[in-house]
């Protein structure tokens, strides 16, 4: 299933835009279009992958013998989960910024989530 998965954002990354009126695109229009669709995947990484999985870890790891640096170890992966979705989440937020000029469809809503 992962296999899938990284093959379908392969395709997905390196597929035309259907909203491209010509075969042939300026730089400009490709870039946009990259960065778009990179905002995309690491929303879906942070909201769908890290962020369950530290929500996970949290719920079911909890053994208290492991340690890590001094932390359990549980503790630790969450933090390191939560971080990473952060980090995502904030790499999307400049990557749709970038591409749309601060003017995109729903702002609103797509603030009103992250906060």
């Amino acid at each position: 299933m992962i296999i899938n998965f990284a093959k379908f954002i392969l395709i997905y990354f390196y597929l035309p835009s259907c909203s491209s009126q010509s075969p042939t695109g300026n730089s400009t229009e490709i870039s946009n279009i990259f960065l778009i669709k990179t905002h995309a995947v690491l929303m879906i990484f942070s909201w769908l992958l890290f962020a369950p999985l530290a929500i996970l870890f949290a719920r079911f790891q909890r053994n208290p013998l492991k340690r890590l640096l001094g932390e359990q170890l549980w503790f630790q992966v969450h933090r390191f989960l939560n971080s990473v979705t952060i980090l995502c989440t904030l790499l999307a937020i400049i990557c749709i910024i970038s591409a749309t000029g601060g003017k995109w469809a729903g702002p609103k809503i797509g603030i009103s989530v992250i906060l």
